[in-house]
């Protein structure tokens, strides 16, 4: 069995002294990351994808984050994809 390992996503880090223009570049750099990872697991062949936690900074992403992350884990509905919560993802979505 083939399993790509990843961990600490942080999807919704906010970069906190950044201007709303540059936090939402590297939001959505985040996302498109994730979709090269799921793109590689697929021409890898893997048998499945863990996500070892912290797939979210914080609790309560933005409904954007959340959306962009659910399209293209949608694209990729053909790789297992098992999530372990981290913590900081205890109490989010």
């Amino acid at each position: 069995m083939r399993i790509l390992a990843t961990a600490d996503w942080q999807l919704n880090m906010l970069g906190g002294k950044l201007d709303p223009k540059a936090r939402d570049y590297l939001s959505s750099q985040r996302v498109d990351t994730i979709d090269q990872l799921l793109s590689l697991a697929t021409k890898e062949d893997v048998d499945a994808v863990l996500a070892a936690g912290d797939l979210f900074e914080y609790p309560s992403p933005s409904p954007e984050v959340v959306a962009a992350v659910a399209e293209v884990l949608q694209q990729h509905r053909e790789i297992p994809i098992h999530a372990i919560p981290g913590n900081h993802d205890l109490y989010g979505p």
